[in-house]
């Protein structure tokens, strides 16, 4: 009996996976076009109106709108992890947890882009010969379970008192399950040794 019961759970979200899937396919399709369309004459607008605006006004817009996104993606990453946390520790299909676990790399992915531009915009006196891209990007590679000198995937959250270990390492990546926070080995870095960016782009070589 359970078998069947487990049986009919499994075709049900495959039935409503396979719907999810045709709706996203027929919006990719509308997005194509209006990417091919819309999109050039939204940046050629946007473009004229750039001048319009002193720069450090375009730079302020630019970092408020960042700063905003970017708490936006910290809650949704961190409701992708508790949504993964939840299906391994509980008997779900393989593929839901497949899509949890890219639905997280995603919004990780867009978490890094976005602290990146903020650090550049924050920093836009850096001296390119001294901290260049690529160094940047060794930097970001750097394990962060290094960093704490430890091999655990949760350890004590070293932004704010923690009771119990609530800060979850993965790759060079670590957030807070407790206070939210949620780093990359830079920011680690810069807090633990009252770095600024390029000193900590440098320490991490």
């Amino acid at each position: 009996m359970f078998n069947d019961i487990k049986k009919k759970v499994s075709q049900f979200w495959d039935e409503r996976l396979a719907e999810v899937d045709e709706k996203i396919s027929i919006g990719k399709e509308a997005l194509k076009i209006y990417d091919e369309t819309e999109v050039p004459k939204i940046r050629q607008q946007t473009k004229e109106l750039k001048t319009e605006f002193p720069p450090e006004f375009i730079k302020k817009c630019r970092v408020e709108y960042l700063e905003g996104k970017l708490k936006e993606v910290e809650s949704y990453y961190a409701y992708c992890l508790e949504w993964y946390k939840e299906l391994t520790e509980k008997d779900y299909p393989y593929y839901l947890k497949e899509r949890s676990a890219n639905d997280a790399k995603k919004a990780l992915a867009r978490l890094k882009k976005i602290k990146g531009e903020l650090r550049w915009l924050e920093n836009p006196k850096l001296d390119k010969e001294q901290i260049t891209f690529e160094m940047i990007k060794i930097a970001k590679e750097f394990p962060i379970k290094q960093l704490l000198n430890t091999t655990k995937d949760f350890v004590k959250c070293p932004y704010h008192n923690d009771a119990n270990p609530s800060f979850y390492l993965k790759g060079n990546f670590g957030y807070c399950f407790s206070c939210q926070k949620a780093v990359d080995t830079i920011d680690l870095v810069r807090h633990l040794e009252n770095l600024d960016f390029p000193n900590a782009v440098k320490r991490l070589q």
